[in-house]
């Protein structure tokens, strides 16, 4: 037979019934309810224990139970349990779990009626359960069966419930191993006499103490010395014996309760409406009484829970001036009240603790938990006081950025030499959607390097002067990561000329006043020079209009500085710093052709017949350095004589009185084309 489950021990204990000890609660109508702790000798103990800290063990957890009856018309009201146990290490048992359970006539345990774990001190020997601070068990009149089973850690030993042989009350003595680690076979409730084959029909030893036929309160809830109560909780409660025909309530802080919140009635009410708050003790006393007798009743007590902190928030921010929102400022409302005595606050991110104790109402959290998915990282604290901890106070989240470090090395196409003072412009934006802006610079070595780069997604541009720009799109760098990222420039080399001249080549008929030369320029082109002359071609020694200057794409003459009837001829030379470009094209162009000026027409009888019939044309000359053919004549838009002098006068022209009379104006022709028609003038014809 294995030592676990059962111990041979000849007469362990003798004549235990009179070292029993009384009873802790109740009045002084107390009495032993029933008892099976015989006088006599115990031959045998039976495991009845749940292993902890050990869950290979655990196919050893075994229950046993024996059954009792609550006598037809009673009702039993059980404060206290003693019973003989066996701890051959002489370890000390600090729990066990207290079972009642309805047996229907003689058989084997139904519905649960019911079981709590209750604080003891087992040490073998005589063994006492004191229910009163679960405030009792009551139980009417039937039969039930009571199990006790200790919560053994196997480092201590095991503790062992004394059989009462032989078995003279009621039905023998159960025992169960439910997941059958000692091979028995009895993985349900069964006789230990079958169970454990050789044994003869056994009871256990225990007696149960308390009251009955009183009138008396009972099961209150909360429990006696719960703590931890919400102050969302409105009523307290009890129950109450069949014999209670009056009751007497008292409620309040203060030991023994002295506030009188009901004075006796027969309105027998089992709860009573409260207004907690936290941080406090509450103490509660139910007195009944009938024609009888009465029962001052138990004290019993409670603890509401300790305030958590209020209004909790955490706020990301640059705290530690490190460039990035890596730091959580966390604040509270104080916890602090009068009656505790406060240690701090213990600070929680994602439900991980990552600070102790911590003084006043805020605390600020330095290069926290890199989070930028979703609402970030999760906070909140915890009140510590002597006497417990509070709940966890609301949480607030907060986003917590954090560095990567980005390089790389840049160099030239055609030389493969590194190159110095690249412009790196990198611009991305984090997981959250926040837009970051940085530049950077090559070395004499053509590297670059930054370490306090937010992580985020970004795009570089890598340029130099007078060279094409690289870029690279979509880089990823993720938080504490270190990314490269190489360049490789190409030189622009020497621009193209100038093209898209304005006035185009060989136009003619430029109009000289306030003329603007117009060009278009390669992209890569820094500086021009503009050649301009009357001679062909414009020489780069005495025909410089614009020595070299930075890339224009115009220059503008002024109203006089260019003349009518004349031929120019210019050109753009264009370099940077791969080279200088002179061979470009020659345009030219020729101005408007003048025409004859200050034009007048003069009525009068210059033929001397009589008659005022005669006109005299007088003009400014049109001729520079073109080919005067001569200048035609026009009277009402006919033309009536040609003439290369600066004067002409038409005789006995059609008689015209009518205003303004006859109109005269004036062309040159040149060899190269016609002027503008001179301004007009107007003249009378008298006849």
């Amino acid at each position: 037979m294995s030592t676990i489950y059962a111990q041979q021990q000849p007469d362990p204990v003798g004549g235990i019934i009179e070292n029993f000890s009384p009873p802790e609660r109740g009045t002084d109508a107390d009495e032993v309810l029933h008892s099976q702790n015989m006088t006599g000798t115990y031959h045998n103990s039976i495991s009845s224990f749940d292993i902890i800290n050990l869950p290979a063990f655990d196919i050893y957890d075994c229950q046993a139970a024996d059954d009792f009856r609550v006598p037809g018309g009673e009702t039993w009201y059980i404060s206290e349990i003693n019973l003989v146990g066996n701890a051959p290490s002489s370890g000390v048992f600090t729990d066990v779990n207290v079972f009642f359970y309805n047996q229907p006539g003689t058989g084997l345990p139904t519905s649960l009626v019911w079981s709590a774990t209750v604080p003891v001190t087992f040490d073998g020997g005589l063994e006492t359960i004191d229910l009163g601070p679960l405030g009792g068990v009551m139980l009417t009149t039937g039969n039930y069966w009571i199990s006790i089973q200790v919560e053994d850690d196997p480092s201590m030993g095991y503790w062992y419930w004394m059989a009462a042989t032989p078995q003279t009350v009621r039905s023998e003595a159960i025992w169960q191993n439910p997941l059958d680690g000692f091979a028995t076979g009895a993985t349900t409730w069964t006789n230990i006499s079958t169970a454990l084959g050789g044994w003869l029909p056994t009871d256990l030893a225990f007696e149960l103490v308390g009251y009955k036929g009183l009138p008396m309160a009972h099961t209150p809830v909360p429990g006696d010395t719960d703590i931890d109560i919400p102050v969302s909780t409105t009523s307290v409660s009890w129950e109450l014996t069949p014999e209670v025909d009056e009751i007497q309530i008292y409620f309040g802080t203060e030991y023994p309760p002295v506030n009188l919140v009901q004075d006796w009635t027969t309105s027998l009410t089992l709860s009573l409406p409260v207004t907690l708050d936290w941080n406090l003790q509450y103490f509660w006393q139910i007195n009944t009484r009938n024609a009888v007798v009465t029962t001052t009743g138990d004290i019993w007590g409670f603890t509401t829970a300790i305030q958590p902190p209020g209004s909790f928030t955490a706020t990301a921010g640059d705290y530690d001036t490190g460039l990035v929102d890596n730091d959580v400022l966390l604040e509270w409302v104080s916890s602090v009240v009068p009656s505790r005595a406060l240690l701090g606050y213990d600070i929680y991110e994602n439900a991980v603790q990552i600070a102790a104790l911590v003084p006043g109402d805020s605390y600020t959290v330095l290069n926290a938990t890199y989070n930028m998915t979703g609402t970030g990282n999760t906070y909140y604290a915890i009140a510590v006081f002597d006497e417990g901890v509070s709940l966890p106070s609301n949480t607030d989240d907060a986003l917590v950025n954090g560095f990567g470090e980005f390089n790389g090395y840049v160099d030239d196409l055609n030389s493969a030499l590194p190159l110095e003072l690249v412009t790196i412009d990198i611009v991305g934006v984090d997981p959250q959607g926040t837009t970051w802006t940085y530049q950077l610079f090559t070395d004499a070595l053509g590297d670059y390097q930054e370490t306090d780069i937010i992580a985020g997604t970004y795009d570089f541009t890598a340029s130099l002067a007078q060279y094409y720009p690289e870029t690279a799109t979509g880089v990823v760098l993720p938080f504490a990561g270190t990314v490269t990222q190489d360049f490789t420039l190409t030189p622009w080399g020497p621009p193209a000329c100038a093209t898209i001249p304005v006035p185009d080549d060989e136009d003619q008929d430029v109009n000289p006043v306030d003329l603007e030369l117009e060009w278009v320029l390669d992209a890569i082109t820094v500086e021009y020079r503009l050649l301009f002359s009357e001679e062909f071609p414009p020489n780069e020694t005495d025909d410089i209009l614009v020595d070299w200057s930075a890339a224009a794409e115009s220059y503008q003459f002024g109203p006089t500085d260019l003349q009518m009837n004349t031929q120019y001829f210019w050109k753009v030379q264009v370099r940077n710093m791969w080279g200088e470009v002179t061979a470009c094209d020659t345009w030219g162009f020729t101005t408007t052709i003048r025409p004859p000026g200050a034009f007048t027409a003069t009525q009068g009888d210059y033929d001397g017949d009589g008659e005022i019939n005669d006109v005299l044309l007088e003009w400014a000359t049109s001729e520079n350095t073109r080919a005067l053919v001569g200048y035609h004549l026009f009277e009402n838009g006919i033309e009536i004589a040609m003439t290369t002098e600066l004067s002409y006068t038409a005789y006995n022209r059609a008689y015209n009185m009518t205003a303004p009379g006859n109109e005269y104006w004036a062309v040159a022709e040149f060899d190269e084309g016609d002027s503008d028609e001179s301004n007009n003038d107007f003249a009378y014809a008298n006849g």
